[in-house]
């Protein structure tokens, strides 16, 4: 239901207000505004030791190679437009570097050595895998790394509790 809400379905037109905020984002940059996409993942490999844990507390999810590690539609179709950055990680953590490596790509900008520059950058902070994971990066970002325009949208990433979101609605 939660991912329903948050996609929409193929009825409706893929008519969730993560699609519709992803496809504008993309018909953004398309139109030649700054606007980058970093994608954040969880993308396993279960013969790996050092991811044991997350597989051990979480399941076999989100494996290299197999369906459930794929990008579900709508969000395939709509990343397959754009230059979208991925960050693909293993735990619940999103590796630093990484991630710098990624905002370098997409804007030029180094997150450890422009502090200057980082108040040309919006972070919108959206996804699918809960509220808060989105959160924590959200508050990484901002408090942590004193990135100062980092926003989120509670309607824009999905909940553990799915009665949260109901309400919001009116549902």
């Amino acid at each position: 239901d939660e991912a329903q809400r948050v996609l929409g379905s193929e009825k409706d037109g893929w008519g969730g207000p993560l699609s519709v905020f992803l496809r504008q984002a993309v018909d953004a940059r398309v139109a030649g505004k700054p606007v980058h996409i970093i994608n954040v993942r969880d993308l396993h490999d279960p013969t790996d030791p050092y991811q044991q844990p997350e597989l051990l507390r979480h399941g076999s999810h989100n494996i290299i190679g197999q369906p459930g590690a794929s990008f579900v539609a709508p969000v395939s179709e709509i990343f397959a437009d754009t230059d979208v950055q991925n960050v693909d990680v293993t735990s619940l953590s999103i590796p630093i570097m990484t991630l710098r490596a990624a905002v370098l790509k997409a804007t030029g900008i180094d997150l450890l050595s422009h502090e200057a520059a980082l108040s040309r950058i919006v972070f919108a902070v959206v996804g699918t895998h809960s509220n808060i994971r989105i959160y924590n990066t959200a508050n990484t970002l901002r408090n942590e790394l004193a990135c100062p325009n980092v926003v989120t949208c509670p309607h824009l990433a999905a909940s553990p509790l799915a009665e949260a979101h109901r309400l919001t609605f009116g549902q």
